[in-house]
């Protein structure tokens, strides 16, 4: 099949994306990064520059990569490109799916490969390491094209994760014990398991959590009784030197403040606890002191890592971390990728780290959807192997 005749050469494309930039479809800075490997390899194939402003475009749309396979299947919805609402320009441009018909994926990929700008690697091979070239495609059975700036921070969030410290789990027997507290049995909920318990149980043996799920399914309450659960076990410790110290924080100033106005009474019902009489071993106000160490603020990330103007990197960062062990990132579904790399960069290795959202609402206003990748690979029929303490919840 013959190739558009868009592809031809460096000249015919750039007439064609000056069209996409004059409808709306592509912003100039897209166009500039075909310009820009154009000027630097103008005996390469158009393609290249194509595809990289598409990638730039994708970065734009909160994509920090360019799917070649999702775009050859459906270009218009990978794309984007005519937008689903109209930009009040009209133009018979051909469409992206139009120029891309005569190209397989194999060979889109082999063009990619051979272009000097362009970095091919496996799919997490030398993610830090960088030879200048500004762009990156991983993972050859699945190939998509990077943004060098929007790989490197990836690969900062998947080695953070990576390396948090594995903590020493408290006694099985003593978190039952807690948990059972927090969560009394209901005799009207037969064997279906409460799942609110569950995730608790999971994120008390874990360094890295995630509490996922859609508005009224529990997540304020469930974090506000994780809290509880962690702080009870830190004191019980009988080396602890206080109370473990908390952050709650959320990507914008409004989502702080609604977490801040719903947390109050959950800490109160911590409290309560005391006077239910539920369950042996918690002498006194025992459930009182636990909710008196809870925080009650919640403060932007922004503002917790102390992300400065104009400055090369926030105040808190590897060198200089926070001195937290504990932090929950509330509407974790609005943080994109770079500020994700920036907040895990702050944080020290033994800190613990809940993320707490809706992965199906409020997308980051930013290239990449931190806990929506994250999620992405547990799907509703996944049956995990849970460790053997939790079996039995």
């Amino acid at each position: 099949m013959n190739r558009h005749p868009a592809l031809a050469d460096h000249a015919s494309l750039r007439d064609l994306l000056d069209r996409w930039v004059g409808i709306g479809w592509l912003r100039p800075i897209d166009r500039a990064v075909a310009d820009f490997l154009a000027a630097h390899a103008p005996d390469h194939d158009p393609l290249v520059a194509l595809t990289a402003a598409l990638a730039s475009h994708q970065s734009g749309s909160g994509h920090v990569c360019l799917d070649l396979a999702a775009v050859k299947e459906n270009p218009d919805l990978t794309l984007r490109m005519p937008p689903a609402e109209p930009t009040g320009a009209r133009s018979d441009a051909d469409t992206p799916a139009a120029v891309l018909d005569g190209v397989s994926v194999s060979d889109w990929q082999q063009a990619l490969s051979e272009h000097p700008a362009v970095r091919p690697l496996a799919w997490r091979e030398d993610d830090q390491a960088g030879d200048g070239r500004p762009l990156v495609l991983v993972d050859p059975a699945h190939p998509q094209l990077y943004l060098r700036r929007y790989w490197q921070v990836e690969g900062r969030v998947a080695a953070g994760l990576a390396g948090r410290a594995r903590l020493d789990p408290a006694p099985a027997e003593r978190v039952r014990l807690v948990l059972d507290a927090l969560y009394p049995t209901i005799p009207d909920k037969g064997a279906s398991p409460d799942w609110q318990k569950v995730a608790c149980a999971l994120a008390a043996y874990q360094p890295f959590s995630i509490i996922t799920g859609g508005p009224g399914t529990g997540k304020t309450t469930t974090v506000v009784r994780l809290l509880a659960t962690l702080t009870a076990l830190h004191l019980d410790e009988p080396d602890h030197s206080g109370p473990p110290r908390i952050a709650l924080c959320a990507p914008t100033g409004k989502a702080a403040a609604r977490l801040s106005e719903s947390i109050g009474d959950k800490v109160r019902e911590i409290a309560a606890i005391d006077d239910q009489k539920l369950g042996t071993g918690f002498e006194g106000k025992y459930w009182a002191r636990v909710a008196a160490h809870l925080p009650d603020q919640v403060q932007t990330i922004h503002r917790l890592i102390g992300t400065r103007p104009l400055a090369e990197r926030p105040r808190h960062h590897r060198d200089n971390p926070l001195d937290l062990d504990i932090v929950v990132v509330d509407e974790a579904s609005m943080v994109g990728m770079e500020l994700m790399a920036h907040l895990i960069d702050a944080l020290p290795t033994h800190c613990r780290l809940v993320m707490l959202g809706d992965k199906d609402q409020l997308a980051s206003v930013e290239a990449g959807a931190a806990l929506g990748e994250l999620s992405r690979h547990t799907g509703d029929n996944d049956t995990p192997e849970y460790p053997a303490p939790l079996r039995d919840y």
